[in-house]
């Protein structure tokens, strides 16, 4: 079952998720620099942040393979993605990288 439990429907069921301590610092951190330009900003990016990973545990095969087994999704209306990588039926989230940080810096964390 690589891809996803399937229900009785053929539906695929929601992978699940782990998101690791790394990974919960880089959002933090985003979270209040946001936060700090103002409270708007911060629900933006935490609604776009939700929708990611909704989006990576319904459908993470989906998203492109940038090194190795690990993946991304782009933040939608941010420059920031999400690092991942799929094992049976487990998404782990590595970080969340601003678009332009040098690629050493995130190809270490998978």
């Amino acid at each position: 079952m690589g891809r996803g439990a399937r229900s009785t429907l053929g539906q695929v069921n929601e992978f699940s998720l782990v998101v690791t301590e790394e990974a919960e610092l880089d959002i933090a951190e985003v979270r209040d620099r946001y936060r700090s330009i103002g409270p708007e900003l911060d629900a933006s990016f935490r609604a776009a942040l939700d929708d990611a990973v909704s989006a990576i545990r319904s459908r993470p095969y989906a998203y492109q393979v940038v090194h190795r087994s690990l993946r991304r999704i782009l933040l939608r209306r941010f420059p920031y993605f999400i690092l991942f990588a799929v094992f049976d039926n487990t998404v782990v989230v590595f970080g969340c990288f601003h678009t332009r940080r040098d690629p050493k810096a995130w190809r270490l964390r998978g």
